[in-house]
């Protein structure tokens, strides 16, 4: 009975004398680095800065979150139950106390006329 790998290692014996053996040197592993970069296409790049993102928004998230959660040194205002008019009491600026009393004069319906006889 033959040996049923006899082909195979005869195989592997001419392969072995018709390549010479890697010779070792400095180079050899950033040569190795050099290839596997060179090899790396645009999908690559695409899913290395995709998780790079990904990550960086679930962080964000994560910071909102928990502001959210933080108490808050303001005073807590009734914003939702305040009227208009309470709003406008409440901020009184300058400039928001101007123009209300510009648009005040220009309303037609509350301006004061003379009876025209």
């Amino acid at each position: 009975m033959t040996d049923p790998f006899r082909r195979l290692n005869d195989l592997w014996a001419r392969y072995a004398d018709a390549c010479e053996p890697p010779q070792p040197s400095a180079d050899f592993m950033p040569g190795v680095w050099r290839k596997i970069e060179a090899r790396r296409g645009f999908l690559y790049h695409l899913k290395f800065y995709s998780r790079r993102l990904a990550a960086t928004a679930a962080a964000f998230s994560l910071f909102l979150i928990a502001l959210h959660y933080v108490p808050s040194s303001a005073p807590p205002r009734d914003v939702y139950s305040m009227t208009y008019m309470d709003t406008l009491e409440a901020d009184s600026s300058p400039e928001v106390m101007a123009y209300a009393v510009s648009s005040s004069s220009l309303d037609p319906f509350n301006a004061q006329q003379g009876d025209s006889r």
